[in-house]
């Protein structure tokens, strides 16, 4: 796992939607990691527990379709897509921290990147994935364009997770999520992986703090899940030190309601939009913004970073004001940022 991506420690879900989208960009993506022993989860009785809200989720009943998931760990899904890419006969990787984009003021573009040696690496095109800690926004108002307006949701998602090796046939699920409700700030979720290991995060939203140590963990689930997952968290082995991370804030920066742009850079993934990480949707809106970037380069490259944000802002929309809605109705945090969203059109 990389120190920069914290979420890899923790319950990470590959989405249906998701799968389906990085299986386009890389086929035979699905096959190679189901052969590499990553779980596949389907919508049948029994291989998935799922509360929500304080009610349970009975997959025997609901199955209105053939909905599939794919449980790999954060760092399998990342060797897979980075063996993929190495490949390309065109993609050369360069290591080296970045510095600062290259602008040149006279064509009001960014013509490539600085390397912290002070290395120019010329480009067409740079993509600034760099998370939410993107430092775009401050490099726009150096460059005369102005910061894109932020909107954001105070959530205080506080996860500490352990991995786990649990003995063979005590928990049939490979799926296991029970999401905080207005009445209890606390939720669990346990993800069974590709190498015989569970994923188990107890987490907390506002001012719940979860348990600080597997004890606490295993006492958590004797509450929160049915007897025989407990149970079987309470035979298994921890692998390796708990692992905590805090997400104060939910943030979109609106690039799609700045006037104009400069050429040749635009933001991506998290360094637009950041979401509660609860809702397992990271990696599958990362996907969908790599879609829309495959059918606006096909269309041509004309004023791309403006048509890439609105495209990515209707991709948002429906899903930040979602999420809004269940953070402020279910767990009651606030969020003006959230509120001043609400009603306009992406």
């Amino acid at each position: 796992n990389r120190s920069a991506i914290p979420q890899g420690q923790h319950v990470h879900l590959l989405m249906a939607r998701g799968g389906e989208e990085l299986e386009a960009l890389f086929p035979g993506l699905l096959d190679d990691m189901v052969a590499r022993g990553v779980p596949v989860v389907h919508n049948h009785p029994g291989s998935i527990h799922f509360e929500a809200g304080g009610h349970l989720l009975d997959t025997g009943r609901t199955r209105t379709s053939n909905f599939t998931a794919y449980v790999p760990s954060r760092g399998e899904l990342e060797w897979q897509i980075r063996q993929r890419v190495q490949a390309l006969p065109n993609v050369t990787i360069v290591r080296g921290a970045v510095s600062c984009p290259q602008f040149d003021a006279a064509t009001a573009r960014v013509t490539g990147v600085v390397l912290d040696s002070g290395e120019v690496v010329p480009a067409d095109l740079v993509v600034d994935a760099s998370g939410r800690g993107s430092r775009l926004p401050v490099w726009l108002e150096e460059w005369g364009f102005g910061r894109p307006r932020e909107d954001s949701v105070k959530i205080g998602v506080t996860y500490h997770s352990q991995r786990v090796k649990i003995p063979d046939g005590m928990i049939a699920e490979k799926m296991v999520l029970v999401s905080a409700s207005h009445d209890e700030g606390r939720g669990m979720g346990m993800l069974f992986h590709e190498d015989g290991i569970w994923t188990v995060t107890a987490f907390g939203v506002a001012k719940a703090e979860p348990p600080r140590d597997y004890a606490g963990i295993c006492a958590q689930a004797d509450t929160t899940v049915p007897p025989h997952i407990s149970a079987g968290l309470r035979a298994g082995q921890p692998v390796g030190d708990l692992n905590v991370h805090r997400y104060p804030i939910a943030k979109w920066r609106r690039y799609d309601k700045l006037q104009r742009m400069p050429a040749g850079i635009i933001p991506f993934g998290d360094a637009v939009a950041s979401l509660n990480p609860t809702y397992g949707q990271g990696v599958t809106m990362m996907a969908l913004q790599a879609a829309n970037l495959r059918t606006l380069l096909a269309e041509g490259h004309h004023n791309l970073a403006s048509r890439l944000a609105h495209r990515t802002a209707r991709t948002i929309h429906p899903v930040w004001m979602m999420n809004t809605v269940a953070d402020h109705i279910a767990h009651g945090n606030p969020g003006p940022g959230a509120a001043r969203s609400h009603g306009r059109r992406a």
